[in-house]
């Protein structure tokens, strides 16, 4: 999983560009940690879905706090 989480990251770092990569582990909350906006985690979700070709559910999203969750979830929605 960690090669997805690195994925994860490059992406996360390519759209929220304020954003210090050092200050970016696989555990730092979007919205607490990294204070990432609503627009900019739409943003990410769909640079998600188009890159591993899911679809993720509106539910699903407050599920996308950190980078390990997101991870967790991507993996579950390529199983269905």
């Amino acid at each position: 999983m960690a090669d997805i989480r690195e994925d994860l990251k490059s992406i996360l770092l390519e759209i929220a560009e304020d954003v210090e990569p050092n200050n970016v582990n696989y555990d730092s909350n979007f919205i607490t940690d990294l204070s990432l906006d609503s627009m900019i985690l739409l943003e990410f979700g769909s640079e998600l879905e188009s890159k591993y070709d899911i679809q993720i559910p509106e539910e699903e999203y407050p599920n996308m706090a950190t980078i390990n969750q997101t991870a967790e979830l991507i993996k579950k929605l390529q199983v269905k």
